[in-house]
């Protein structure tokens, strides 16, 4: 029973380490733009891209608690989710908007995913489920600081805030489906 547990957990997490993944590189897309950002504001994204990239690394560490990762494999997969994710949310406002939503919806589910993988990989999955729970809140707090000042006055990034956050497909909100459905294959009410 034990190894079906992991490898039901293996797709959930893996999604959780390409999106920690794909959140460093939209947080460095963002310093590297021209959009105006304050010295505080690029400070705090420089130290958001650090946390993505700890998140990636204590994911991976986790999944290799499932089984041996196959690095070829995960890099091709993270080269075409970055890409993939590079041309969907063009543009820094666009970028923001995304890291913002995706870490509301991480705080939001962060309960089910961590019953999940410390219910299954206990050592091996403690490091990173405290240090997203640790560190989201920060994430979304400064997504919505500079979201507000960006929009302060400005009707035509309001609109497009306001249209980024409707478009399908948050990344975040996938994965929090694919815990509950493992929860639910478990026959444990989520």
């Amino acid at each position: 029973m034990q190894f079906d547990l992991k490898e039901g957990l293996w797709k959930p997490l893996e999604s959780l380490c390409l999106l920690e993944s794909t959140a460093a590189v939209l947080c460095h897309e963002v310093l590297k733009s021209h959009l105006d950002l304050t010295a505080e504001e690029r400070e705090g994204l420089k130290r958001i891209k650090e946390d993505e990239v700890r998140h990636y690394v204590l994911a991976r560490r986790a999944l290799n608690g499932l089984r041996k990762v196959d690095q070829t494999d995960l890099g091709k997969k993270l080269k075409e989710y970055h890409e993939d994710h590079l041309k969907r949310w063009q543009g820094p406002a666009g970028m923001i908007a995304r890291l913002h939503e995706d870490e509301a919806l991480v705080m939001r589910y962060m309960h089910l995913f961590d019953m999940t993988i410390t219910g299954i990989i206990p050592e091996e999955g403690h490091a990173f489920v405290q240090a997203v729970r640790t560190d989201e809140p920060r994430h979304y707090e400064w997504g919505k600081n500079v979201i507000r000042r960006l929009t302060d006055n400005n009707e035509a990034m309001r609109r497009f805030i306001r249209e980024q956050k409707r478009l399908d497909g948050w990344p975040a909100l996938t994965i929090a489906r694919e815990f509950r459905d493992l929860r639910l294959k478990l026959g444990v009410k989520v």
